[in-house]
Formats: C-alpha cells, sequence, structure tokens
C-alpha cells in the first residue's frame, strides 16, 4: 500500500507470489516529472519476470486507487494497463465515495477511506474484490 505498492509487483520474482495488488501505488512521488508519473517502484527486470508469470500462469493483479489522487498520478495506472493489458485489474473509485478524513484527500482504499458505512459502496466493493482475488489465488 501506498509507499510499498509497487512491491507486490517486484515481488512477481518470486513464485510464491501468486495475488498482487497494488492499493495506491505512490513511488517514485513524481514531483512533477512526466517520466515519474508513469513509473511505478519495480526494475525492468521485475516488471519483464511479472509479464512473463502472468502469460504462463495465467495470473494477474489488481491495481487501487482514488481518482485524482496526486500520488498516484493518472499516467502511473495507464502505465500498468498499457503494460499489463487485461492482466491489470483497475480499480478507480470516484473521491466522492470515500469515507471522509480532514486530516487528507482521499488516498487510502482500503484503510483510512475506506467508507464502512455504506456495505455496498464503492470502497466495501473494493475490500470484497481484493478478498475474493486471495481467496482464488491462493485457494483459501
Amino acid at each position: 500500500m501506498c509507499f510499498t505498492g509497487g512491491f507486490a509487483l517486484a515481488m512477481m520474482t518470486e513464485p510464491a507470489m501468486l495475488a498482487p495488488v497494488l492499493s495506491q501505488p505512490s513511488l517514485p512521488l513524481t514531483a512533477g516529472s512526466r517520466r515519474r508519473a508513469c513509473a511505478v517502484d519495480a526494475s525492468p527486470a521485475e516488471i519483464a519476470c511479472a509479464e512473463r508469470r502472468f502469460e504462463e500462469e495465467d495470473l494477474s493483479m489488481i491495481g487501487l486507487r482514488f481518482l485524482g489522487d496526486p500520488f498516484v498520478p493518472d499516467a502511473r495506472f495507464a502505465s500498468l494497463k498499457s503494460t499489463f493489458g487485461a492482466r491489470f485489474e483497475a480499480i478507480e473509485i470516484d473521491p466522492k465515495f470515500a469515507r471522509p478524513d480532514p486530516r487528507m484527500a482521499p488516498h487510502s482504499v482500503l484503510t483510512l477511506h475506506l467508507d464502512d458505512r455504506d456495505p455496498a459502496g464503492p470502497t466495501k466493493r473494493a475490500e470484497g474484490r481484493v478478498i475474493a482475488f486471495f481467496k482464488q489465488r491462493t485457494a483459501a
């Protein structure tokens, strides 16, 4: 999540990793750089390994973010969609559905800004999708 969002992708080099979820992958911080806005915190070799495993093992990943989150730019998710195609399931939520938090704008999809008040709302559906993905991939 957040600072470790890309870590799940980098972990695809390990055969035991079967269900990567990138929740609001914020690194690298963009600081106005277009190149960094497209990047994810994983090396080219790690990304290539993930691509290979996704195809060979029929795997996929989920990415979550709130639309307009400045820490997770549109370009980052566009790059993930371009690189991984249908193997990347993007869950992008309108920030109006986030649990209100006066300390910060909507960012943490599965923790701080998860809105438990609406069990059928977008953040709870995202949470349910992640849990189902983990169960499906791990046969739990």
